[in-house]
């Protein structure tokens, strides 16, 4: 199988980390998929994004980029960025993103 297609996302994600605080996401994500655009298709991109938590960086905003991994089929897609532990303190990595997304086109 060859690459197919790639999609480029504009996203922003507010939610409850851990401390229960808001942790706000302004990003951006490129994937490329394997497979036909009818069936399942796994895919491979990055996130490069903004976040910011009171309890990193000061409270200030801070930039990132992960890795992504994703399967879809047809309109529906899952998912998965993981953060890996960056030393061994509390709150420094370790954490799994799995979230969904529906296309309406």
């Amino acid at each position: 199988m060859r690459a197919r297609a790639s999609t480029e996302n504009v996203y922003f994600l507010v939610f409850r980390d851990s401390h229960r605080h808001a942790q706000f996401n302004l990003g951006y994500t490129w994937t490329t998929y394997w497979g036909e655009r009818s069936g399942l298709q796994a895919g491979l991109g990055f996130s490069a994004f903004i976040f910011q938590r009171p309890d990193i960086g000061g409270g200030w905003p801070v930039p990132a980029a992960l890795p992504v991994t994703s399967v879809r089929y047809r309109q529906a897609e899952l998912i998965v960025s993981y953060v890996p532990k960056v030393n061994a303190g509390v709150n420094h990595g370790s954490v799994l993103y799995v979230f969904g997304k529906i296309d309406l086109k």
